[in-house]
């Protein structure tokens, strides 16, 4: 693990945000007691990890009963489909707009059809479901696309500029929040939770009042790669 257990442990000592934790793991199940012991507080496992519904359905089951938020997400060559049967009993959808495995890669085109897909069985399903984008995401352009179809939570591994354009960038990310307008028409009603920021970088200080600290455990990228969709 590059980035795993300790981190979320001290993390935790240190501040009072939600830890939202993305285990790019081939075995979730074997290690989630350690990060639900560590203190986090959102855990997202690939659903491609799993060898059946029942492992999938012990994940869910596991991490309410410890008390915390659990989440699904899969590759980006995985049938978006596959998270359909789960949407109901998540508390958030992680979109992958790249593959897992390093940070820098560009966004993958027509993910924000996939973020439509996730919205539009949680309406039906889960209306509070938080939808989450990690991948690409700029506030140039990319933000404003997942957000329009019903994106919630963006996650930024890289910030241009750093620090000195932080305080803009988030500004700008605000903004596609404010301006989205989900499928089927459902603004305002929809979704009635406010979207929010995460960043896996350090930043200034005046610009951490809407960041979640990211924390994400990940093996060899390769052992995610190697699963099969299913």
């Amino acid at each position: 693990l590059t980035i795993g257990v300790p981190l979320v442990s001290q993390l935790k000592k240190i501040t009072d945000l939600p830890l939202d934790v993305h285990l790019m793991i081939s075995n979730p199940l074997e290690q989630l007691d350690w990060y639900l012991s560590a203190g986090a507080d959102i855990v997202t496992a690939h659903i491609e990890a799993f060898a059946s519904d029942a492992e999938v359905r012990e994940f869910i089951e596991r991490v309410r009963d410890a008390g915390k938020k659990p989440a699904l997400t899969l590759k980006p060559d995985c049938a978006i489909e596959s998270l359909d049967a789960y949407i109901a009993d998540l508390d958030m959808v992680l979109v992958m707009s790249v593959f897992p495995g390093f940070s820098g890669q560009s966004y993958i085109e027509g993910s924000e059809d996939r973020v439509a897909h996730v919205a539009h069985v949680a309406s039906k399903e889960n209306p509070l479901l938080l939808i989450e984008v990690d991948g690409g995401i700029s506030a140039s352009r990319t933000a404003g696309l997942v957000c329009a179809k019903g994106a919630d939570v963006l996650v930024l591994a890289n910030i241009p500029g750093k620090t000195s354009m932080a305080g803009v960038i988030f500004q700008q990310m605000r903004h596609a929040f404010s301006t989205r307008q989900f499928v089927d028409g459902h603004h305002g009603d929809f979704r009635p939770t406010p979207g929010f920021i995460q960043s896996t970088n350090h930043v200034a200080p005046d610009a951490t009042e809407t960041i979640n600290r990211y924390a994400y455990g990940h093996r060899s990228p390769a052992r995610i790669s190697q699963k099969r969709c299913g």
